[in-house]
């Protein structure tokens, strides 16, 4: 095996294993992300899933107070 091409393979490890650690952050990252982005989502459904039924019921219960008086 020629000396110049253990060097070269020496000098070029570092390199792709930086490269290797950047793409493994990054990666992390995009996943760190995508979880905030679920977990807004999930919070906003749960705000939702309680608001309505809440804001229906309140409906409801004034229409009924209304008919209740009125009639």
């Amino acid at each position: 095996m020629p000396v110049g091409t253990v060097a070269d393979n020496h000098r070029s490890v570092p390199e792709r294993l930086d490269e290797h650690a950047r793409s493994i952050q990054a990666a992390a990252e995009e996943r760190a992300g995508e979880r905030a982005r679920i977990q807004t989502m999930a919070g906003n459904a749960r705000r939702f899933a309680t608001q309505v039924p809440i804001a229906v019921s309140r409906v409801f219960g004034v229409l009924g107070i209304v008919l209740t008086t009125w009639a």
